[in-house]
């Protein structure tokens, strides 16, 4: 997909929230009102633009005559592995690779940071595939959430207690107090990060 201009980022973003929100997306009058426009022209251009680069499909004789085509997967910021690290959840922006996946709508992405996943083949900088889950079986690489921090571990169990685990020696592995929680399983990893279509 074409590259877009900041304007047609945040209008694309406005019509995924409305549609993740209300079900529905916006009419043109929304949009210009969204975006201070004076008429109806500069959102209709911005809407044939993000039609022409194949991001919606505009129906004719339609009030909100705007279907959203490949979703993408939400890249959100960097997560730790290695020491525990703040982490927000800030999207910085889509991944086009949804059409190849399935249930695309329980996984997002998230870029690593940091070596304690290397014996994994996890490197710093890797772009990981997680899929929402309250299902983990011990020896699954997991999203986990300690103490506010975000981070990157194999779970493990052993003699009934659950531990993070490093992958790298000089790591160590963590018992996660009740304040810990599981987000996902990590489902795949793709390292080029440049090389990813992402709007």
């Amino acid at each position: 997909m074409e590259k877009l201009s900041q304007i047609q980022k945040n209008i694309l973003d406005y019509i995924r929230f409305e549609v993740d929100s209300l079900g529905i997306p916006p009419t043109l009058r929304m949009i210009q009102k969204k975006f201070n426009y004076s008429s109806l022209s500069s959102p209709r251009y911005h809407l044939k633009k993000l039609a022409e680069k194949g991001y919606i499909n505009l129906l004719k004789g339609a009030s909100r005559g705007i279907e959203l085509l490949g979703r993408g997967i939400p890249l959100l910021g960097e997560v730790s592995a290695g020491y525990p690290s703040d982490s927000e959840e800030h999207i910085e922006g889509y991944l086009d690779i949804g059409r190849y996946l399935r249930d695309e709508d329980s996984l997002f992405c998230i870029r690593v940071k940091g070596e304690s996943m290397s014996g994994a083949g996890i490197m710093d900088g890797d772009i990981l595939f997680v899929r929402k889950d309250t299902g983990f079986d011990d020896g699954d690489i997991v999203l986990a959430l300690v103490g506010g921090e975000t981070l990157v571990k194999r779970f493990k169990l052993l003699e009934g207690h659950s531990i993070l685990k490093a992958e790298h020696p000089d790591y160590p592995d963590i018992i996660p107090g009740s304040d810990a929680s599981l987000i996902g399983k990590i489902t795949g990893v793709f390292r080029g990060y440049d090389q990813l279509p992402i709007y």
